[in-house]
């Protein structure tokens, strides 16, 4: 005997159920609420497995609010009367509404969008102590008892034939058509006024990299519905798929997005993910504030290197008939299991929950800390490096700071943060000057045993883990699809040739396959000395000698020497106990995601409200 054939669900009427009710569901804008047609179908064809009706575990009440609210012109208060009708006609005559102590407390009742609970009205006593089936959430505080609610997909099965098979290749990188607004009463705040934002995104223009080449590869606009079975075709041609608010939390495109494979982007606050307990939806959709969707395109940015990586995944096929096909009976196992357990199944989370989960991800980082003093280069000491600085000593508590900059502005003053005003005292050129000057500092001021070597002109969003779990430092290298500067995570060759160059022929044979072309990284002092002296010890001058002395012999610009690479192979190769190589992959990250100009003058500095969007898109640091 299967899961559904031992619970008992009795169901009322559906002997006059005839063709012209499934016709009615089979029309195109009726399709997504056809959850109140095919479970209590379902169940009514399972009726003849309980011998006799006082055995029945649970009534189901077949009244369908949808249907019956457009056959009554859609007006509310003729709807309840109807339902108020059926209760009298169809419930309390089979005497069953008050067989339990609490009446009406073993039935259940469907109300599939967020209109139909309307139709409740002044008969909310019927839906207080029952079980409620719905894919909605929000509609409900009030009305139902939420320990009684159970959170059910939309029904997928009307659409089945009209959704073509999924695809690989997919060209159409961002998908959104549908209504934009809503001229039906009472829906003046449609969608959220959602719709319309992402609308206006993709249809301004937008003078920076990353916008251009999200709305190059993307198609979103209003929908004809003409061309309704179109719009099924090009989500499965689409990457992500936006899944937006409607009249209520919820839309049949989530559903419809995870047939055809396409990844959802879920921006609607009040949606409840059905199933929580057994369906991890972090793994095969992205969920967004609504109020961040501004934001979106960074979201995008880290969602695809995600699905590239295999930590976000299209959603299963066998999982439609699984969970979502009303029409086979592991759906319908699933509905009936939860059922049993509902009580136990509550705290269920909204997509804007798991939003919030994100944000706080960002605290979820090694915490071995021990004492590491900061160390951040910069031309000039602007705004833009004051709010790097903050940041960085706000995350990580650092014993000290120091700034070193040609020119220290007495505008900033933070406690443990040292000025140096610096120039290079070698005769390398002022962009190499610096590398060596990184090393000079770090072994002349450094007082502790770390130290972070950090970009002036990069900005942290969240904490990048210093130290992995055998408290070793992670040297991050870059790859293609952190957005590092060269692809596939190869090292320039110019930066391979003086690094060998530089380390000398006893680790000439270290693989220099990787670059570590990053914004930052962490050394351990007492590496910093042995790698200066190393390379004393091999070519009997220092190190800024040595990069002079082959500039002038080998390079064609003064661009050849990579200090994060360099000192990264020669930790890796030594003190290998000490380091670990890790992907920059799992920190993504933004280099100029817009002109500084577009926040007023030059030097001026972008908001604290946009850092937050991007910190909350997933973005670990941005970089100009």
């Amino acid at each position: 005997m299967s899961s559904v054939d031992s619970i008992c669900v009795y169901v009322a009427d559906l002997e006059a159920w005839d063709s012209s009710i499934h016709d009615w569901y089979d029309r195109v804008g009726n399709k997504q609420y056809a959850s109140e047609y095919l479970i209590p179908k379902f169940f009514w064809l399972r009726g003849q497995l309980c011998s006799s009706k006082k055995y029945y575990r649970y009534k189901l009440v077949p009244f369908r609010p949808v249907m019956s609210y457009a056959l009554n012109g859609y007006d509310i208060e003729k709807t309840g009367q109807a339902l108020t009708s059926y209760f009298e006609e169809f419930i309390e005559p089979f005497g069953m509404w008050h067989a339990s102590p609490t009446p009406g407390s073993d039935h259940i009742f469907l109300f599939v969008s967020g209109r139909s609970i309307g139709v409740v009205g002044s008969n909310s006593t019927l839906v207080r102590d029952s079980f409620i089936l719905t894919p909605e959430s929000s509609p409900f505080n009030g009305v139902a008892n939420p320990l009684k609610t159970l959170i059910i997909p939309g029904p997928i099965d009307l659409y089945l034939e009209l959704i073509p098979p999924r695809q690989e290749n997919r060209e159409i990188l961002f998908f959104f058509r549908g209504s934009i607004t809503s001229d039906r009463p009472g829906e003046q705040d449609f969608s959220h006024h959602v719709r319309q934002r992402i609308l206006d995104l993709f249809t301004q223009r937008h003078p920076f990299g990353i916008f251009q080449d999200f709305v190059r590869r993307s198609v979103v606009g209003d929908l004809d519905a003409s061309k309704f079975e179109l719009t099924l075709v090009d989500l499965s041609r689409s990457v992500f798929c936006f899944v937006p608010p409607g009249s209520s939390s919820w839309t049949m495109r989530l559903y419809l997005a995870l047939h055809a494979g396409c990844v959802p982007v879920v921006a609607s606050d009040d949606f409840v993910p059905p199933y929580q307990d057994i369906l991890d939806w972090r793994a095969f959709a992205v969920f967004i504030a609504e109020d961040d969707c501004e934001y979106l395109p960074y979201v995008l940015h880290v969602s695809l290197q995600k699905l590239k990586r295999g930590e976000l995944k299209r959603f299963p096929e066998s999982h439609i008939d699984n969970f979502m096909s009303y029409q086979f009976e592991p759906a319908i196992a699933q509905l009936a299991t939860h059922i049993e357990s509902l009580e136990e199944n509550q705290g269920q989370k909204t997509s804007l929950d798991f939003v919030k989960e994100m944000a706080l991800e960002i605290r979820k980082v090694n915490t071995f800390m021990p004492d590491v003093t900061l160390l951040l280069f910069s031309a000039e000491f602007d705004c833009l490096q004051q709010i790097a600085v903050k940041r960085l000593i706000s995350i990580y508590k650092f014993h000290e700071a120091h700034i070193l900059t040609s020119h220290c502005n007495h505008i900033f003053e933070t406690e443990g943060v040292l000025c140096h005003e610096v120039q290079s005292e070698n005769s390398l050129s002022s962009w190499l000057g610096q590398q060596v000057m990184k090393f000079e500092s770090v072994s002349k001021l450094v007082k502790t045993d770390f130290s972070i070597i950090w970009d002036g002109d990069t900005i942290l969003l969240r904490p990048i883990p210093i130290f992995d779990e055998l408290h070793r430092v992670n040297l991050y290298y870059g790859d293609s699809l952190s957005a590092a500067y060269l692809p596939n995570g190869a090292l320039k060759p110019e930066y391979a040739t003086s690094c060998k160059y530089i380390l000398g022929p006893e680790l000439a044979n270290v693989s220099l396959s990787r670059s570590f072309v990053v914004q930052f990284q962490t050394w351990k002092v007492s590496t910093v000395r042995a790698f200066l002296e190393h390379v004393e010890k091999v070519h009997e001058k220092p190190l800024f000698k040595v990069l002079s002395e082959y500039g002038s012999r080998y390079a064609q610009d003064d661009k050849y020497f990579s200090e994060y690479t360099c000192f990264a192979h020669f930790a890796l190769s030594v003190y290998p106990d000490t380091v670990t190589a890790t992907d920059s992959a799992a920190i993504p990250w933004i280099r100029d995601p817009f002109s500084l100009e577009d926040f007023g003058s030059p030097g001026s500095c972008p908001t604290p409200e946009l850092l937050e969007g991007l910190q909350r898109a997933g973005i670990h640091y941005v970089s100009w």
